[in-house]
């Protein structure tokens, strides 16, 4: 297996970073995950989704069966995958795939795919949504009850887009801060 996947930084916000076996499993399924659809045994497997067993997650994972199905239940419980076991195995999908692990997502609205010669000229225009600070994101926490609600990947990349369409839409268009 070979290729990569993105984990932005604000995943260390995320409720289940301190659940060693949660954060454990999330990442094997994402590593796992296919990064296109695939065909396997006459089933379609989504982009976003492996074909499964527990017993297979768990030994991937390193968890015992008992800590899968716990971590399964919990990831399951805030809506960041989906699984459907059936007989034969379990289809496992990671909600928000796409939003985790396409190019397109990230936060500076450049693709990567721009060549190298434009690498220098992306790189050094302004953009204050291009690395974010600790500053920003503990600006961007939710606050219910006077505390820190959970805050999930999808929800800092969420906040974040929005911020970007914001400023394009206060700056006529142009990407630089005024």
């Amino acid at each position: 297996m070979n290729g990569f996947v993105k984990i932005h930084r604000g995943i260390l916000d995320w409720e289940w970073w301190d659940d060693i076996n949660t954060f454990r499993l999330f990442m094997t399924i994402l590593l796992l995950a296919n990064w296109k659809e695939k065909k396997w045994h006459g089933k379609v497997i989504p982009r976003g989704s492996l074909w499964t067993s527990l017993p297979s997650l768990a030994q991937k994972s390193g968890l015992s069966v008992q800590q899968t199905r716990t971590a399964l239940a919990k990831l399951k419980s805030t809506g960041e995958i989906t699984d459907e076991p059936t007989g034969e195995g379990r289809l496992v999908t990671v909600v928000n795939y796409g939003l985790y692990q396409d190019i397109d997502n990230l936060p500076t609205g450049k693709s990567t795919d721009d060549s190298t010669d434009n690498q220098q000229a992306i790189n050094t225009q302004p953009n204050r949504r291009a690395t974010p600070t600790e500053e920003y994101i503990r600006n961007k926490k939710y606050k219910k009850g006077g505390r820190e609600a959970p805050f999930s990947p999808t929800d800092f990349i969420q906040e974040l887009m929005e911020g970007e369409e914001d400023d394009m839409e206060g700056s006529g268009g142009n990407n630089r801060p005024a």
